[in-house]
């Protein structure tokens, strides 16, 4: 049975949490660590590490940041790399797949 795993610190780099559910982190993702779950991701922080949501074939997951700053983002399947060039965001943000990409766009924004 899945559930959803609550950590309340940040996330320091080599850290690997992973989760059966959702994953919430309340806190920071430093850059080097890893964050993995069977269906969403929600980082109540800045996120600036790895991100796999879905993990196992789930193409409903979300990730979900205050900031994200991710060099790489993971929804089942499907990968985004940055470039590294991206403007730093203006509020939240939610990566999710659409048509079997991953958009990241600002949460306040209509689909």
């Amino acid at each position: 049975k899945a559930e959803t795993k609550i950590i309340s610190r940040t996330i320091r780099s080599g850290g690997l949490v992973e989760a059966n559910g959702s994953l919430i982190v309340l806190g920071d993702v430093n850059a080097g660590a890893e964050l993995v779950a069977e269906d969403d991701i929600i980082v109540i922080g800045t996120l600036r590490g790895i991100a796999h949501a879905g993990v196992t074939g789930n193409e409903r997951a979300i990730i979900w940041a205050q900031r994200i700053l991710s060099p790489q983002l993971r929804i089942a399947g499907a990968l985004a790399q940055s470039s590294g060039d991206v403007p730093e965001p203006s509020g939240p943000e939610i990566a999710h797949l659409k048509e079997g990409q991953i958009v990241l766009r600002p949460w306040d924004k209509q689909l």
